[in-house]
């Protein structure tokens, strides 16, 4: 029997992402973003401008949840740790520094202890 390696695991994990997205068009800032249990949000911003989101709907510790910027010029999508969610759906990276993402870009949250993280 072999073992998996984590870089294994991870590709797994990415193949999973990339076929079942869910797209989602956002015009404004937005907390508690609901991901309808897709594993993959792909966000498009036809503001032009930067959105903020502040966390996304809790699910179980373990959930995997990527976002991924989809434009391919201008429109940044920042995470940001901020108390506008929930405190349970809230984005808490291990820096506390927000998270932005650049037209093209992507990020992985794992759900563990009331916390995207």
């Amino acid at each position: 029997m072999s073992q998996t390696t984590g870089f294994q695991n991870d590709t797994i994990v990415s193949n999973a992402f990339i076929n079942n997205p869910f797209i989602i068009d956002i015009t404004a800032n937005t907390d508690d973003l609901d991901s309808n249990d897709y594993s993959l949000l792909v966000i498009t911003n036809t503001t032009g401008g930067s959105l903020n989101i502040t966390g996304s709907v809790a699910k179980d510790d373990g959930y995997i949840l990527g976002i991924y910027n989809s434009e391919t010029s201008t429109g940044n999508v920042v995470l940001k740790y901020n108390t506008t969610s929930a405190a349970a759906n809230q984005f808490k990276n291990f820096t506390g520094v927000d998270i932005t993402l650049t037209p093209g870009k992507f990020f992985r949250f794992f759900y563990y202890e009331d916390k995207w993280r």
